[in-house]
């Protein structure tokens, strides 16, 4: 038996060193990559962003033309240049599409906000940075969830809810931060929402 264990245990790994570590352009999530800018969103599905990347003068840095949208920015950032128009802004009247999903990154020195989403009703932001922007950190539409927001510096609202028409009201702004910014730290024009755990200091 011993020696049937010492033959069995004799065997070492290879000796070849592994590769190379993963390229940061490759993390692998569902859906779509996106690795420059500027990109149009038309049809439903899932989105991503591979590596941080800079804006475009007069061009939004991801426009989204459809409902039914989530987009993962990948924990990276979005960077603006002069000129550049929007982060992220998807199109369309205030709450003409639904179930919008934008997550995971930070958006900064965008000419206008860093994300324009009124249009989105029924939709979720979450752990998303909004900074030095020329205009507002983000404008999200009725009936939305935003969780864990931090908004600074921006040159107009950190945060802002638009109302529409359909639905009445709804949604949620929690666990956000705004400081700093040039007009109201939270702007809720939207009736019925909860609000709770949020931190909103010299707007």
């Amino acid at each position: 038996a011993v020696i049937a264990m010492l033959a069995t245990g004799a065997r070492g790994g290879p000796l070849d060193p592994p590769g190379p570590p993963a390229s940061t352009d490759s993390v692998k999530l569902p859906g779509t990559p996106i690795s420059s800018l500027p990109y149009t969103i038309s049809s439903p599905g899932s989105y991503y962003v591979t590596r941080p990347l800079s804006g475009v003068n007069s061009q939004n840095g991801i426009s989204i033309n459809s409902g039914d949208v989530t987009l993962d920015l990948g924990g990276f950032t979005l960077e603006g240049v002069p000129g550049a128009l929007y982060g992220v802004r998807v199109s369309g009247a205030v709450a003409s599409r639904q179930n919008i999903v934008i997550r995971d990154g930070a958006l900064r020195q965008w000419g206008l906000c860093g994300i324009d989403a009124g249009a989105a009703r029924e939709s979720v932001f979450e752990d998303l940075r909004l900074m030095n922007n020329v205009s507002c950190g983000i404008v999200a539409g009725p009936a939305s969830a935003l969780r864990h927001i931090q908004a600074f510096e921006n040159n107009d609202d950190g945060i802002r809810v638009l109302q529409g028409t359909s639905p009445v009201g709804g949604g949620e702004v929690s666990g956000s931060t705004a400081s700093n910014n040039g007009g109201d730290g939270l702007q809720l024009d939207a009736s019925l929402m909860i609000v709770d755990g949020n931190t909103l200091n010299g707007n």
